[in-house]
């Protein structure tokens, strides 16, 4: 290299350009970032809402998977659901009271408070014409217009 008398080399022009290390650190981070995801456990927050189904057999459905219901405590313990997870349990309307509230004594028992049963959703709807006139809906059977003297 011909360098002019009063000239000396700068410090940076034995370096690689910044382009190509930058490049280097991209390829080197990169796939960490893509596989650390895969290499995480679960871990459920305490806001969110872990679903339970239980069915007309008796099962538990937690994490497609099936439970007896005796063993829905264990299970939920097993997957590592924390005491203060709010749950939300699924049953199907022609459900059995004395089953629910041996459902609820049992979470309780094993420290789980925040827990809500939910039944069907069911909705209706009707094309009405608006041309004709609205009619009030019907009273109940149950409630009367007479009044007791």
């Amino acid at each position: 290299m011909i360098l002019p008398v009063n000239s000396r080399p700068t410090p940076h022009a034995a370096k690689p350009p910044h382009t190509l290390r930058l490049l280097a650190g991209l390829i080197a981070i990169i796939p960490l970032l893509l596989f650390c995801g895969c290499t995480t456990g679960s871990t459920l927050s305490p806001h969110a809402v872990v679903n339970i189904e239980i069915t007309e057999s008796g099962l538990a459905l937690l994490n497609n998977e099936s439970y007896p219901l005796n063993d829905l405590t264990h299970a939920l313990r097993k997957l590592g659901v924390p005491r203060q997870q709010s749950l939300l349990i699924h049953i199907h309307n022609n459900h059995d009271r004395a089953k629910l509230v041996k459902i609820s004594a049992m979470l309780r028992q094993a420290g789980y408070s925040r827990f809500i049963f939910a039944g069907e959703q069911h909705a209706e709807s009707k094309v009405v014409n608006p041309r004709q006139t609205r009619q009030p809906p019907p009273s109940s059977p149950a409630v009367t217009t007479k009044r007791r003297r």
